[in-house]
């Protein structure tokens, strides 16, 4: 899950090498840095998972959505096979979902654009027809890419939202809805609802958290990362002691981006030892994080085996940051699950 900011005039024209972007292609999305020289996007990526094209003709085949602010995910990353924007010969319009003027041409670009297996194509189906109790046809899905009066049932919407990997909100307000719950209900509010004449007296304000001023803090640092942690961890509110936030970068190798200031951690506790020499296999996000607390101090890094102890390793080419550990140490030693990071 991102959080995607949009950028002025000038930055479109040269995005900065620094920054992490959002990037629209006819056949699909990617998170990367990238530059602009003389009518070219160049993507810049240390990755060794990406074998695909380097350079593309902007701005006509590929798009600037906004820049990265964050970004929450589990952990560890499961390992991909080798990544390739070019394997996927899709067409989309270079337009974001909301921009869509109408249901039909939404759902055609995101056809154009998303390409799925025959395999994957029957395992959603069976998926969303057991979900729905509903059979969606493929006559159906073809008439609502095309420009007709009939509106869909809800079941329908919602299949088709999913079967076009497009959110069913923008399948709503592309088809002339304007709902907006924004800003109008608490949560608490709308569970006590029991109909819908209850809408209609005064809402419950949510009350905001304690102290306001950390409250406050938090949200002009990190905007969104509540609702962005709550997707990926639906029971956060119970995770308790296990949630931390990082005071000072931890620069672990193979992590790009590196884990900044003000970085969000779920943890875990180790349910058995550790295979090291799995973990050592693996690289980049998809190789575990480990985390030690003592007192109030933070340490991170990579467990690795040494004899008959264990070694918390940020940097292998930095020796003071070896952490010795024995067997016994291990009950203080908790599993990365999941982070929110700035970027």
């Amino acid at each position: 899950m991102a959080l995607v900011e949009p950028i002025d005039a000038e930055e479109l024209r040269q995005p900065q090498p620094r920054s992490i972007y959002l990037l629209q292609f006819p056949n699909g999305y990617r998170c990367s840095g990238c530059m602009v020289i003389r009518g070219k996007l160049y993507l810049l990526t240390s990755e060794r998972t990406y074998a695909g094209p380097q350079e593309f003709s902007y701005p006509g085949s590929v798009r600037i959505a906004g820049r990265i602010r964050m970004f929450a995910t589990q952990l560890p990353l499961p390992e991909y096979s080798t990544v390739s924007l070019a394997k996927y010969h899709g067409s989309g319009e270079l337009l974001l979902p909301w921009e869509h003027e109408t249901r039909d041409r939404l759902l055609a670009t995101m056809y154009r654009r998303f390409q799925r297996s025959h395999d994957e194509e029957r395992s959603v189906r069976q998926f969303l027809e057991m979900e729905f109790r509903s059979k969606v046809s493929e006559r159906t899905l073809r008439r609502y890419r095309s420009p007709n009066r009939s509106e869909p049932h809800v079941d329908v919407l919602l299949t088709l939202a999913l079967m076009h990997s497009t959110r069913y909100t923008d399948a709503l307000q592309s088809g002339g809805y304007t709902i907006r719950d924004t800003s109008r209900f608490s949560l608490e509010f709308l569970l006590m609802t029991k109909t819908y004449a209850d809408l209609l007296v005064s809402p419950l304000i949510a009350s905001t958290p304690i102290p306001r001023e950390v409250w406050e803090t938090r949200r002009q640092e990190f905007a969104e990362w509540p609702s962005l942690l709550a997707v990926k961890f639906p029971k956060l509110r119970i995770w308790d002691d296990r949630v931390i936030r990082l005071a000072k970068e931890k620069a672990i190798e193979g992590l790009n981006p590196v884990i900044k200031p003000g970085s969000w951690m779920l943890l875990e506790p180790l349910s058995s030892v550790p295979d090291t020499r799995v973990d050592a296999r693996k690289q980049g996000w998809s190789q575990p994080i480990y985390v030690l607390r003592r007192g109030v101090e933070i340490l991170c890094g990579r467990l690795v085996r040494e004899g008959n102890r264990f070694v918390l390793l940020a940097n292998p080419k930095d020796v003071s940051s070896k952490i010795m550990l024995d067997a016994d140490d291990l009950r203080d030693v908790s599993r990365v699950s999941g982070v929110a990071v700035p970027v």
